[in-house]
């Protein structure tokens, strides 16, 4: 599996992705050093993202899309709204198989 946040608005779109570990390489550099998701994500159904020392121009929309060889499906988007400084900020995204 691999999960991907990202943001349409940005170039290039990828916020970060996971599939066996983080693979940052195509991560837009706004980003960088600033997300993380779990180390057992994969194992859990928690996608969640943390993102370090927000921006107010962090603000906008987010999707977590989870793809596999053969489909990519959009499980959740959420609109992240800053107008206070933050230290932390966790936009959710959970699967519950069963």
């Amino acid at each position: 599996l691999t999960v991907t946040w990202s943001r349409y608005d940005l170039s290039p779109q990828t916020v970060h992705l996971r599939r066996e570990d983080d693979d940052l390489q195509g991560q837009n550099q706004y980003f960088s050093g600033r997300t993380s998701m779990k180390r057992d994500a994969l194992d859990f159904g928690d996608f969640s993202l943390t993102l370090r020392k927000p921006h107010v121009s962090d603000s906008g929309n987010y999707t977590c899309s989870i793809s596999d060889e053969r489909q990519k499906v959009t499980v959740t988007d959420v609109q992240l709204q800053l107008e206070v400084c933050w230290v932390n900020v966790q936009l959710v995204c959970s699967v519950r198989c069963g």
